[in-house]
Parts: C-alpha cells; structure tokens; sequence
C-alpha cells in the first residue's frame, strides 16, 4: 500500500515527472492536499497504461514541473464514484443483427396484414440510425458533465437521422430498380421513401446546427461510437476505459458538421440566385446584380475553411478526448502545453 503524502511531500519528492495520485485529498474548490502516489514517470503514456491496468477509480494527475514562465502546471482529472446509468446492461436494445431481423419480421407482417410496404420501409429507415438514438440518449442521462452530456446528445441525434436518411436514398433507389418510375401511379413505398428522406435530411441539419454552436461554446471535442453504451454493458464509469480502445475515423461528426454548414450554404445560394436572375436587364445585369450573383456562387466555397475550423475545435481525433480516461467529470484547470508528452 503507498503511503499517503501531503502536498508538500509529494512537490519535494518529485521533478519532471507525470504523476498519478490515487486516493487524493481535495478540498471544497478541488484542489489537490494529498494522496498515495500510484506510479510516476516522464511519460504520460506509461501512466496511462498504468490507469488502464490497474483501473484506478478515484484519482489525480499532475506534471510535477514549471513551463519557462515558472508556472506550475497541473492537470486534475475527478473521478469520483461514478454513477451507474438506470438502463439495462448488456448491449444496445435492438441493435445487432436481432434488430434487423425484428424490423423485418415487422415489415414482412405489416405488408402481408396490409399489401402495403411503405410502413415497412419507414420502420427499416428508423432502424439504421437506432444504434446513434439510443446511444445520444444513454449518454445524456448517464454522462454527469452536463455540457458533454448536452452535445454528445445532440451530435448523436444528428448522425442518427442521418443514417435515416442514407437508408431513406437507398430504400428510393431499390424502388426505382424494382418498379420505373414511369409506371405511374408512383408506388407508395417511394413516396414513404422519398418522404423520408427529406425529413431525415431537414432534422438532421437542423440537429447540427444545435449541436454545433453547444460544442463550441461548451468547448467539448465529441466522438460518435454508435454502440458506446452497449460496450461499457451500461455503466457510464466503464466509457472512459473503453473509450481508449475505441479506434475509428470519427466520420459522424465529420458529416454533420458537413451537412449542417455546406448544405445550407448551398441552398441559400440557390433561393438567392433565383430572386437575382430575374433582376437581369435585356441581355445584362446591373452590377449590384452581378456581384450579389458572384457572391452566391461562391457562398459554399466559403463555407469549406468554417467547416475545417469548426472540426478543429469539436472534432476529437481520439475517443480518449472526448472521455479523458478514467474520468468522470474532467475539467483542465490550467494548460500543459508545456509539459513533456503533451500533445
């Protein structure tokens, strides 16, 4: 067992060095006293390890040194007896291959009560974006940082609706091959699709939208694991421990900020062309005209270094940024950009 050091003990023991305390002692603003010091080194990486092997619930971790201002620096992660989330444990409801197969039992019922497939293939829509809804979900009622919580939740719900809306395409797609759409009526289910889609596609901008400004003023970098909640068997305290293994591209976030800049530029430009258009005089226009046309045509152009400074700043490049491991409510009270192993 290690001995348990003040403050004091551990600043005069200590240089240079990555330390975790286990067990700290803190006072009512969260300030490091005291605690067991559970491993130490000049690599950050060697003490996260440690923390993923050994699975320590309560800790801090500080860098024992000085940037060339002579500031102490000193990262504190909280991680205080996590709560367990009241949802079921195990994987995500419905959300194997049990939930295919249940959205299709339904659709082949529905079709053979009703010799109509159109409920069918909105229920099937619904289904692939169902991994991201419930998992935005758990984490809002789970995730004790209520800022992360908040737009997790929201970037969860905007990737959702847009697997819907990915489906709805391809569900139109599959109509079109099966019955041409010059065979008219136009059949049912492509329309149920059709409509889909441009629901799917409308929530989903306007989801980014919310979710974008939340991240930003929250200064929250956010990851979409469809199944996040299904791997850590629903116990919010387990995330930042799967989260570290987590590997992937993160393309949720990338195509809803996409969608959610780039698309309403696009539209804007067009609804703004049209009103210009008709302002064209003979065969030229006014040059108020002109230069309010060339201004739309570039208006998704410009939208382009938005979206790159905006991932920049909500995009995690890692899950373990978006759920520091082994953290329940994190907060950095000080920059390390000076300390060794930082990145």
């Amino acid at each position: 067992m290690p001995k348990e050091l003040s403050l004091a003990e551990i600043q005069a023991s200590f240089s240079e060095q990555w330390l975790l305390i286990g067990e700290p002692r803190l006072n009512e603003v969260l300030q490091l006293l005291g605690g067991q010091v559970l491993c130490h080194s000049q690599d950050r990486d060697e003490v996260f390890r440690f923390l993923v092997a050994h699975r320590v619930r309560r800790f801090v971790l500080i860098y024992a040194g000085s940037n060339p201002s002579g500031q102490e620096l000193a990262l504190l992660d909280r991680a205080c007896d996590a709560p367990t989330a009241d949802l079921p444990a195990g994987r995500v409801p419905w959300g194997g291959l049990m939930g295919w197969l249940v959205a299709l039992v339904v659709a082949g019922l529905v079709y053979g009560g009703t010799a109509d497939p159109s409920l069918g293939v909105a229920a099937a829509c619904v289904r692939a974006g169902w991994n991201e809804l419930w998992s935005g979900w758990w984490l809002y009622r789970s995730d004790p940082l209520r800022r992360r919580a908040q737009a997790c939740f929201w970037f969860y719900l905007a990737s959702s609706l847009w697997k819907i809306w990915a489906f709805a395409v391809t569900a139109m797609m599959v109509c079109v091959a099966l019955r041409p759409p010059q065979v008219f009526p136009v059949p049912r289910e492509f329309v149920v699709a059709a409509t889909t889609m441009a629901i799917a596609l409308g929530l989903t901008v306007l989801a980014g939208c919310i979710a974008i400004p939340f991240g930003l003023r929250c200064r929250v970098k956010v990851w979409v694991e469809p199944r996040i909640g299904g791997k850590c068997a629903g116990d919010f305290s387990q995330v930042p421990y799967i989260a570290w293994h987590l590997r992937g591209g993160n393309y949720g976030v990338l195509l809803v900020v996409a969608l959610s800049l780039v698309l309403p530029a696009i539209v804007l430009s067009l609804i703004g062309l049209c009103v210009v258009l008709p302002l064209e005089n003979g065969q030229q226009m006014n040059m108020l005209a002109s230069l309010a046309m060339a201004g739309l045509l570039w208006l998704p152009i410009l939208t382009i270094p938005a979206m790159a400074w905006v991932l920049r700043r909500i995009r995690a490049t890692h899950p373990a940024e978006c759920w520091p491991l082994g953290v329940i409510a994190f907060e950095r009270i000080v920059p390390i950009a000076y300390a060794p192993g930082h990145s």
